[in-house]
C-alpha cells in the first residue's frame, strides 16, 4: 500500500553507497588516480551526485546529505511498476533487502513525504469514476495530464494530496497485463502531517497501526464531492436539480460566493439522491477499498535487524572493482571507482595476461603500436643490461660466486 517516499537518510557514510557495487553514481572521475573529481565539476554544477536502482534514486550531496526517493512498489516489481497489490508483508520484505544491499535500517530513514494507496479492480470505468470527482473539503480536483492518459489531484498544501489514477490505462501504455478496470486512489502525506500523526522515520511507521493510514485513505474518499451518474429520477423539478448538481462549475460558484448554507444543503440533498436513486457507487469504492486494504495489511513478517549481519560477515569478501573494465582496483584508494595507474601496475604485477587483454581492447592502434615499439626497447634493453652482467662477472659465475643484486644504491646510471 505504500508506494512514492522522499527520504533523508542519517547514520550512513556516503562512502559505503558510493562503494557499492550495485549503484552507478553519474559522477565525474580524475583518470589518473580513479578519484571522485571536487564537487564544483560535478555533472552541470549540481550539488549532488545521483544514481538509481530499481526505481529508487540516491542522491548524495555536498554536505555529505543522502536523499532516497521512489516507488517502493515499483522496486518490489524490480522497478518496473506499481499495477499489482503491495502488501504489509511486501513492504517487510522489500525494507530486508534495502538494508541487506545497502546497510540501511528503518531508522535510517526520516520521512519527508510518503504515499499510501490502493489499486482497485472495479466494474465501472475508471474515467468516469475520475470525471464524478468534484472537491475535497471545498477545494477542487485538478487534471493532471500525464503520456499515458490522466489523473486528478487535490493539494492541501504543506499537509498532504490525493490523487486518483485510471491504471488501466497506464498499463496499456506499458503494455501489461490488464485484468480489468482498473482504479487507484492515493493519499501523498507530507512531513508536517506525517509529525503530527507520530510519523518521523519508517521505524515509526513499522510500530504504528497501519489501519491509522486506511481509515484516513476511507475517511478522505468519503469527504469528495461525487456526483453519481447513475441517479435516476422522473420528476422535473429533480432533473432541474440534477443538472445544476453534475456541474463541477455550480458547486464552485456557490463555494466562491461564499453560500455555505446553500452549499451544505445542495450537498445534502446531493447525497439523498445518491442514497436512494443511484447505485451508489461511491459507497461501493469505499467498501472495495476498506476489504482489499484489510487484506493487504494482515502480516505474517515482522522487520529484524540484518545490520551487525551484513557489515561483520560480507564487508571482507567484497573486493572494489573498476566499473569499466571488472578489474579489481581494492589496491587503491577508498572511493575509486575507475582503475587507475596504481591499479594497473597491480594488473600487469600479478595477471599479465589480464593486463595485456585490456592493452588489446582499450588502446587505439597506434597507441598499442607505441606501447608495443616501447615493450620492445625495454626488454632489449634490459636483455642487453642482463648480458653485460654475465660479460662483466664471467669469471666469478665460473668460480660459484654468487652475484649481488642490483638495488638503486649499486646500480648504475
Amino acid at each position: 500500500m505504500l508506494d512514492f517516499w522522499k527520504i533523508l537518510i542519517k547514520g550512513i557514510e556516503p562512502d559505503s553507497l558510493f562503494q557499492n557495487e550495485l549503484l552507478e553514481f553519474d559522477i565525474p572521475i580524475c583518470p589518473e588516480t580513479g578519484q571522485v573529481k571536487p564537487w564544483s565539476n560535478s555533472p552541470q554544477g549540481s550539488s549532488y551526485h545521483r544514481a538509481k536502482y530499481q526505481d529508487l534514486t540516491f542522491k548524495i550531496h555536498k554536505s555529505r546529505a543522502i536523499n532516497l526517493s521512489g516507488s517502493i512498489h515499483k522496486f518490489w516489481n524490480q522497478g518496473t511498476h506499481n499495477h499489482n497489490d503491495f502488501s504489509n508483508d511486501n513492504l517487510i520484505r522489500s525494507l530486508h533487502e534495502i538494508n541487506a544491499k545497502f546497510g540501511i535500517e528503518p531508522e535510517n530513514m526520516v520521512l519527508n513525504q510518503m504515499e499510501f494507496g490502493i489499486n482497485l479492480i472495479i466494474k465501472e470505468d475508471p474515467n468516469k469514476i475520475l470525471d464524478s470527482c468534484f472537491f475535497h473539503q471545498k477545494k477542487q480536483f485538478e487534471i493532471q495530464k500525464v503520456r499515458d492518459g490522466y489523473y486528478k489531484r487535490v493539494e492541501h498544501t504543506n499537509y498532504y494530496e490525493i490523487k486518483i489514477y485510471n491504471k488501466t490505462s497506464q498499463q496499456k501504455y506499458l503494455k501489461l497485463n490488464t485484468p480489468g478496470n482498473l482504479l487507484r486512489i492515493e493519499i501523498k502525506y507530507k512531513s508536517r502531517q506525517l509529525k503530527k500523526m507520530g510519523i518521523y522515520t519508517m521505524h515509526d511507521y513499522l510500530q504504528a497501526d497501519p489501519h491509522i493510514f486506511l481509515n484516513d485513505l476511507i475517511n478522505k474518499w468519503n469527504e469528495i464531492l461525487f456526483y453519481d451518474w447513475t441517479i435516476s429520477v422522473s420528476k422535473p423539478s429533480d432533473i432541474l436539480t440534477l443538472l445544476n448538481f453534475q456541474n463541477p462549475m455550480y458547486w464552485k460558484n456557490l463555494i466562491n460566493e461564499k453560500a455555505d448554507e446553500k452549499y451544505k444543503r445542495h450537498r445534502k440533498k446531493l447525497r439523498y439522491f445518491i442514497q436512494n436513486n443511484s447505485r451508489n457507487i461511491k459507497q461501493k469504492i469505499a467498501n472495495l477499498i476498506r476489504e482489499k486494504g484489510e487484506q493487504l495489511l494482515k502480516t505474517t513478517l515482522k522487520y529484524t535487524s540484518i545490520k551487525t549481519d551484513i557489515r561483520v560477515i560480507n564487508k571482507p569478501e567484497i573486493k572494489r572493482r573498476c566499473i569499466i573494465t571488472g578489474v579489481d582496483i581494492t589496491s587503491q584508494r577508498k572511493g575509486s571507482r575507475i582503475a587507475s595507474v596504481k591499479g594497473l601496475y597491480n594488473l600487469y604485477k600479478t595477471d599479465p595476461d589480464s593486463f595485456m587483454d585490456l592493452i588489446n581492447e582499450y588502446l587505439s592502434k597506434r597507441k598499442f603500436e607505441n606501447f608495443m615499439r616501447i615493450m620492445d626497447q625495454t626488454l632489449s634493453a634490459l636483455s642487453y643490461s642482463i648480458s653485460n652482467r654475465y660479460n662483466n662477472n664471467r669469471k666469478k659465475i665460473e668460480n660459484g660466486e654468487r652475484l649481488q643484486p642490483m638495488t638503486k644504491k649499486n646500480r648504475k646510471k
